[in-house]
């Protein structure tokens, strides 16, 4: 196996499985995929029929079985995922049965759950339970009953909101729902698989963070750094990181399974470099990787560092140097056939190709100085390493987010370094409250100092994480770039390395046509740019009306019964019922009526004050005054629209 994978150009095989997904999902899911592979298996058959002094004629027919084989594989696999993530449920209410497949979550205002469905089918959706004793009791495996009608997932339809839909149907769920206490009941049976046991497991080892008294901040963060678990993370917490640049920290990922990737080694180093014993060594290591994985309910970052590392160990099995690109390429090779929509995974994405750049640009950034010391060095490798890193995520950052951490390289040269020692204090105070048990007051007291020297630490890397946020220009925002301009970044900052490196001129002119095509496609996007709009937005209990340039927000400041300024038509907002003793003989018409809060208004007495061509319907009243509403719509033969069920209502708002 170790021969195999490190003489298999897997980045070939890579081109079809990517090549079979973008068919599936843009186009359409492949019919006939069965049909495909196996008309694959039998060109592939046939290339090994060839008499031999045609052979070298003819050797592409291998490649292209193989290929067509694959394509139609994944289209498979593929079709498999997409009908799981497919929402295929009946339109009234019916009884599911299901278990809890990881740890709950508590909401604001509910305990949500994932379940995956073992009747009446085999799908995964989220649910939401109404808060009480019986929902907080809830473990990984529990199997619960409920009846309820359940719900595709929607996007609100603001013009600037997270595509929320498509992100769960990436994640394989296909439907939600609320239900209250009396609508469901354990059934009393649990379900014991690697994921519930691992995540049930994963449970435990938080409980026991928590007996450690930590403050509720660096509980939150040793959770997440750890074990990868980030529900008791504050969003202020999340944004401190995301704004220094050094959000990777708290997701469980490469930086962390190489730090335990250390750990393994230096403990298993008494196995020595060479022969069975370094096999051994090896074997240990992957076993004990791949526990790590356990424990951490699989997370798909963390799988992804497992696989690649572990491909690292078997090529050092047969002493050959398994981290490369080909290394990249079998954990994406794995991952993409078992999880073909991990492609559009946006995590998925950076991991890889903050990877790959790290193997590309860092020997090149490596050679521009040569430290005097083992000090030095260790800060320039750590430097280069961060700069190599953010030189290919940052485009795709920039793509999805809009925006870039200044101060990147500042902040991950602070807190990578305290990344590891943080790492191992956590296993010094797993260790120590452990040993408290046997009663000896030594290991009481060895316990609060390393439970002091980990609060001590966190709380430094807290500190300069918010310090980094809160600096001047600590963050480029609004600087969204389309996906064509993504390709062209990555292509201009490729060439311009290349031609730095070899400067032959083809590497000139790629930059030269790079740059381009850039600026075309930029001049382009500010001749076509979206015109100012008018937004009623899809906030539920809340009433939020304003304008969307440059995909900004501008709130208005509108009175609860006002006009809202619009130069094209008559737009009125009504949120208070001050139209009941009005006489209906007195009119101000109305091209848009936008109504919400009050649930007293009347569509045919309104009608005969304002006469409006549409009735706008905010997502600020109960759905049952919504149908009300839309009803006398109905009669009346005037247009609505719905903002909770057909998302914001927009137009162009013309200055």
């Amino acid at each position: 196996m170790s021969d195999l994978i490190s003489r298999i150009p897997f980045f070939k095989l890579l081109i079809p499985v990517i090549v079979a997904i973008l068919i599936n999902y843009y186009l359409a899911v492949v019919p006939f995929a069965v049909y495909i592979a196996v008309v694959g298996a039998i060109v592939m058959i046939i290339s090994f029929t060839i008499k031999r002094e045609r052979q070298f004629l003819l050797r592409w027919l291998y490649g292209l079985g193989l290929n067509i084989f694959i394509i139609g594989l994944i289209s498979m696999i593929f079709s498999y995922h997409d009908k799981q993530s497919t929402y295929t449920f009946s339109d009234d209410e019916n009884y599911y049965v299901g278990y809890i497949m990881d740890i709950p979550s508590e909401k604001p205002r509910s305990v949500a759950c994932n379940i995956r469905l073992k009747y009446p089918n085999d799908k995964k959706v989220i649910v939401y339970l109404q808060k009480d004793s019986f929902a907080y009791l809830l473990a990984p495996g529990d199997e619960i009953i409920f009846r309820s009608k359940l719900q595709s997932f929607k996007n609100f339809g603001n013009p600037d909101d997270f595509d929320y839909e498509r992100f769960m149907k990436i994640k394989g769920y296909s439907a939600t729902t609320y239900l209250s206490s009396s609508n469901w009941q354990k059934t009393g049976k649990r379900v014991d698989n690697i994921s519930t046991i691992s995540q049930r497991i994963r449970a435990k080892i938080i409980a026991y963070y928590a007996s450690f008294n930590l403050d509720s901040d660096t509980f939150a963060f040793i959770t997440a750094l750890t074990i990868g678990y980030k529900n008791f993370l504050t969003d202020d917490l999340k944004e401190s990181f995301r704004k220094s640049g050094t959000s990777h920290i708290l997701a469980v990922s490469g930086l962390h399974v190489g730090i335990v990737f250390i750990i393994f080694s230096t403990i298993f180093s008494f196995f020595g470099k060479r022969g069975n014993m370094f096999q051994i060594r090896q074997l240990l290591i992957i076993l004990a990787l791949w526990f790590y994985a356990f424990i951490t309910g699989f997370s798909p970052s963390v799988l992804r560092a497992v696989i690649m590392l572990t491909v690292y160990c078997l090529g050092s099995l047969i002493y050959r140097k398994g981290f490369t690109y080909n290394t990249v390429a079998i954990a994406a090779f794995i991952i993409l056939i078992i999880f073909p929509y991990s492609l559009f995974d946006i995590s998925f994405q950076m991991s890889f190709v903050a990877v790959l750049s790290i193997l590309f640009f860092q020997p090149i950034l490596d050679r521009l100085i040569l430290p005097a010391n083992r000090v030095a060095k260790y800060i320039w490798n750590l430097f280069t390493v961060s700069l190599a890193a953010q030189l290919g995520v940052f485009p795709i950052v920039l793509h999805y987010f809009g925006t870039f951490p200044t101060y990147f390289f500042i902040a991950n040269m602070l807190i990578v370094p305290l990344v590891g020692v943080i790492i191992y204090s956590v296993i010094s105070v797993v260790v120590f409250k452990l040993l408290t048990l046997s009663g000896l007051k030594i290991f009481s007291t060895i316990f609060l100092i390393f439970r002091w020297i980990l609060h001590s630490l966190v709380t430094t890397v807290l500190k300069i994480s918010s310090t980094i946020e809160n600096l001047l220009f600590a963050q480029i925002s609004d600087l969204y770039i389309t996906t064509i301009q993504l390709f062209l970044v990555i292509a201009l900052i490729l060439s311009v390395t290349l031609f730095w490196v070899n400067k032959r001129p083809k590497y000139l002119i790629l930059t030269l046509l790079s740059l381009i095509f850039l600026l075309t496609t930029d001049t382009f996007s500010l001749l076509n740019e979206q015109p100012t709009q008018l937004v009623v937005y899809n906030k539920t209990g809340e009433s939020e009306i304003g304008l969307f340039h440059r995909g900004k927000r501008y709130s208005l400041d509108i009175p609860d019964n006002g006009i809202v300024p619009y130069q094209n038509a008559v737009v009125v907002h009504l949120s208070d019922n001050e139209y009941n003793n009005i006489i209906e003989d007195e009119y101000f018409p109305a091209d848009i009526l936008i109504i919400g809060n009050d649930k007293t208004f009347s569509i045919s007495h309104l009608n005969k004050i304002f006469r409006p061509s549409i009735v706008v319907i905010e997502n600020t009243l109960s759905a049952y005054y919504r149908k009300q509403l839309i009803e006398e719509c109905n009669n009346l033969n005037i247009k609505y629209h719905d903002v909770s069920q057909d998302g914001a209502f927009i137009i162009n708002y013309e200055l």
